[in-house]
C-alpha cells in the first residue's frame, strides 16, 4: 500500500512536498540539521499562473538539465533529495526565474509543479537614473551611473526592466515563490519565512545580456504592505535575496517602514523578499480518505496561523 507523507513547516501555508511511500506508524522524523539524500525519481509540470503548460522550459534538479514537452511535463529518472531539500528549477525567456523545493525521507517518485510568473516589461532606464514601478504596491529606483555588465565597468546603454510582485495575503504565495519560505539567516540557521511581500526583477539591455548594479551603487526597492497585514508590520524587517544555486532565501540588508511601505537598499538583482524569520519545525503526517481509509496521494494542505497573519 501507498501513501504520501508530507514534510511540513510551522507557520508555512502550504506543502512543500509530494511524494508516494510505504505507510509507516512510526512519526519520528530526522532533525533537520541532519543532512540524509535519497535516490528518487522526479516528475512534474511546469505552468503559469493561469494554470497552463509552459512547453520549452529548461529544467534543471541536481546538476540535471533537460526541457519541458510542449505540454510542460518532464521526468528525472533519478536524482538526489534529502531532508534539507533540492532545488528544481525552471527558466524560459518571458518568465522570472521559477522552481519548487522538494523534499524526501526515502526512495521513490515524487511528484511537483513549478509556477512560473510572467517578466512583466515594465520600460527602460537610462544611465541617468529612474523609478520605475513594478506594481502599483512596489517599484524600484535607480540612481544615476548605477549600472554595469561586468561589476566595475558602467554600462551607457538603455536598460530594458522586467518583474512583477507577489502579493503575501494571496493562498497561492507558497506557490508562486521561487523556491519555498525556508531561509538562512544572518547566523547561518536555518529558518521559515513570513512574507511582507516578494518582488522579481531582471535588468537585460537590448541584445538581452544580464545587467547588474554597479559596485559600490545600490538600488533602492520600496514593498506596499497590503493593508490586511500592516498592523502586523514591524518597524524594521529583514530582506532576503534568492540564491538561485542554493535554491533558498539568504538574508541580506534590511527594510525599514516608511507609513505602509517597507523601503530597502539592494546591491544586485534576483527575487527579493521582505520577512520575518521563525524557527523550524518538522514533521510527518499522513492523510488518508476518510470514508475508504485510503491514502490521497499529491493532496494540497493548508496550515494557518490562527493567533495572526502567517
Amino acid at each position: 500500500m501507498k501513501t504520501r507523507s508530507i514534510f511540513m513547516f510551522l507557520l508555512v501555508l502550504a506543502l512543500f512536498s509530494c511524494r508516494d511511500e510505504t505507510i509507516i506508524e512510526d512519526t519520528t522524523t530526522i532533525p533537520i540539521g541532519e543532512e540524509t539524500n535519497f535516490d528518487i525519481s522526479v516528475y512534474g509540470k511546469v505552468i503559469d499562473q493561469n494554470g497552463d503548460p509552459i512547453g520549452s522550459a529548461v529544467v534543471t534538479g541536481d546538476g540535471q538539465t533537460l526541457y519541458a514537452d510542449d505540454n510542460g511535463l518532464f521526468l528525472f529518472d533519478n536524482i538526489r533529495a534529502g531532508n534539507l531539500g533540492t532545488q528544481i528549477s525552471a527558466v524560459k525567456e518571458g518568465y522570472l526565474y521559477g522552481g519548487f523545493r522538494l523534499y524526501a525521507d526515502d526512495d521513490g517518485s515524487n511528484r511537483v509543479e513549478i509556477v512560473m510568473m510572467e517578466a512583466r516589461d515594465l520600460g527602460t532606464v537610462t544611465s541617468a537614473g529612474a523609478k520605475i514601478n513594478i506594481t502599483d504596491k512596489t517599484s524600484v529606483t535607480f540612481p544615476a551611473d548605477a549600472f554595469t555588465l561586468n561589476g566595475t565597468d558602467p554600462y551607457t546603454g538603455t536598460v530594458s526592466i522586467y518583474g512583477n510582485w507577489i502579493d503575501p495575503t494571496s493562498a497561492e504565495v507558497l506557490n508562486l515563490t521561487p523556491g519555498d519560505l525556508s531561509g538562512v539567516d544572518a547566523a547561518g540557521d536555518r529558518v521559515i519565512l513570513n512574507s511582507f511581500g516578494m518582488m522579481g526583477v531582471e535588468l537585460r539591455t537590448d541584445t538581452g545580456e544580464e545587467v547588474q548594479i554597479m559596485n559600490g551603487k545600490t538600488a533602492e526597492l520600496a514593498f506596499e504592505v497590503p493593508s490586511e497585514i500592516l498592523s502586523f508590520a514591524p518597524a524594521e524587517i529583514p530582506l532576503w535575496t534568492f540564491d538561485e544555486e542554493m535554491g533558498i532565501w539568504v538574508e541580506e540588508g534590511k527594510a525599514s517602514l516608511s507609513g505602509n511601505t517597507y523601503v530597502g537598499s539592494v546591491e544586485h538583482f534576483s527575487w527579493w523578499n521582505c520577512d520575518l524569520p521563525y524557527s523550524v519545525l518538522p514533521f510527518c503526517i499522513l492523510i488518508t480518505d476518510s470514508d475508504t481509509g485510503f491514502p490521497l496521494a499529491n493532496t494540497k494542505v493548508y496550515f494557518n496561523n490562527l493567533d495572526g497573519f502567517g
